[in-house]
């Protein structure tokens, strides 16, 4: 390298955290709190309804922002008692299929 080359500086954000997409249930912004006794609802966790700028809908796989269901999907996770479910919604949306609304149930 010689002087005339430039340098290239980083500088992280101010938590020095990068803000890189992520699913809601990793949020370090808002944490996820899960569903008391492992229960799937009509409507979501009102903490986890809160969501940062790079929070991604978990069963949609797109912003939080754009997801039309996060009422509900705010509460999806891949850990946890009710991971299965969520993944098994998470597939259907993938192969077209409308995402379903949880039954009430404890799992």
């Amino acid at each position: 390298m010689s002087d005339s080359d430039d340098d290239v500086v980083f500088i992280p954000n101010p938590t020095g955290k990068a803000q890189l997409p992520h699913a809601r249930c990793a949020c370090e912004t808002h944490i996820f709190v899960a569903p008391p006794g492992g229960q799937l609802r009509h409507q979501g966790t009102a903490k986890n309804k809160e969501k940062c700028a790079t929070c991604f809908c978990y069963v949609c796989d797109k912003p939080a922002k754009e997801c039309t269901s996060w009422a509900v999907h705010c509460d999806a996770t891949d850990k946890g008692p009710n991971a299965a479910y969520w993944k098994i919604r998470r597939n259907e949306v993938k192969r077209g299929g409308a995402p379903a609304p949880p039954k009430q149930q404890t799992l």
